[in-house]
């Protein structure tokens, strides 16, 4: 395999590469590698000639990029003629070597992609043998930038937490945001957390339930099969005394490392001896998925005619009528409504 004529070829533009400085040149290997993809594609047997081929376009665009932000950055020259004369040859070496706008523009946003994470793509889709193209960067950087500013205001309300709400509250319902130790590094990961992360150590200790709770308080704690036995862990941290468990079965599964998960799981525990109004409600709940992190609305329902009294949503994502809602992002999806998104 190693002395197929593709390779060869391929491993020649590669070491061409790291000598290039001119973009006519960078330009030629870009256009070899774009060749080279669309043959192996096409091909039987080539899919490792089609990965090498892309990696290497992906490369060259991001060293054309580098040239071409050379070029740009010197059209601030001190005078207007400087100016005029820079931009005149940046669009001169541009349309010379036959690249479009569009194209120029996204190869200098592949340059300025941070080393670190250009290369931990590659080894991403290196990894998992799948596609590697400019869109694919682009899109997984700015996915991670977004979820790096989103983590630094959440994060910033877990180190200064609000204000505690004023209770006792007979009904409390808890959601933590379980910390999961797999695949913490891959953004593109379907199972991904979308905002910070607690251990069972934080969660015990800054969910303050016992202070928050009247002395005869029904308590619903949120868990998924992965961390049942910690869910039962803050209970007994917290003195209160299991019950029953409510499981939400959803229409379809979803990830897993073991099995694929559709159900997650609210235990119900209670401290003294809290009213409950006895109906029909079973264990199981069948409810339709929503957004992220979002709990049916028939999870509400039941809680509600189940639990009379002053209740307290934790982690909380939506406000809702008689509820006090109590976390970083308590109007989430009140705002991706006004805005008229349908997915957060």
């Amino acid at each position: 395999m190693e002395n197929h004529p593709i390779l060869v070829r391929l491993n020649t533009a590669e070491r061409a590469l790291a000598q290039a400085r001119d973009l006519n040149e960078i330009k030629r290997i870009i256009d070899v590698s774009e060749a080279v993809r669309v043959w192996a594609k096409a091909a039987k047997n080539s899919e490792y000639c089609a990965h090498y081929a892309e990696e290497l376009k992906l490369k060259s665009q991001r060293k054309a990029g580098e040239v071409l932000a050379r070029l740009k950055k010197s059209k601030g020259g001190r005078n207007s003629a400087q100016a005029v004369r820079s931009s005149s040859e940046y669009r001169k070496g541009v349309e010379e070597v036959g690249i479009d706008r569009g194209s120029a523009q996204r190869w200098q946003q592949v340059a300025a992609v941070p080393e670190a994470k250009f290369h931990r793509y590659l080894d991403e889709r290196r990894e998992l043998t799948a596609e590697i193209s400019t869109s694919g960067l682009l899109r997984q950087v700015n996915a991670e930038a977004k979820r790096e500013r989103k983590f630094s205001v959440a994060a910033q309300i877990v180190a200064e937490p609000t204000p505690l709400p004023l209770g006792p509250f007979r009904v409390i319902v808890v959601d933590p945001p379980w910390k999961y130790d797999s695949h913490l590094d891959d953004s593109t990961h379907r199972g991904r957390c979308e905002y910070p992360d607690m251990t069972v150590e934080e969660i015990q200790q800054k969910v303050p339930v016992p202070k928050l709770a009247h002395d005869h308080c029904i308590l619903w704690l949120g868990t998924t099969n992965a961390f049942m036995r910690q869910a039962f862990e803050c209970i007994d941290a917290w003195r209160f005394e299991q019950k029953t468990i409510l499981t939400w079965v959803k229409p379809h599964f979803g990830v897993g490392e073991w099995l694929r998960g559709q159900t997650v799981h609210c235990l119900l525990a209670i401290r003294g001896k809290p009213v409950v109004r006895l109906t029909k409600e079973a264990t199981a709940l069948f409810a339709p998925v929503r957004e992220h992190s979002r709990k049916p609305q028939e999870f509400y329902d039941s809680v509600e005619a189940l639990c009379p009294g002053s209740k307290l949503d934790v982690f909380g994502r939506e406000k809702r009528d008689g509820w006090t809602v109590w976390g970083a992002e308590t109007d989430l999806f009140q705002v991706a409504r006004r805005l008229g998104a349908t997915q957060v």
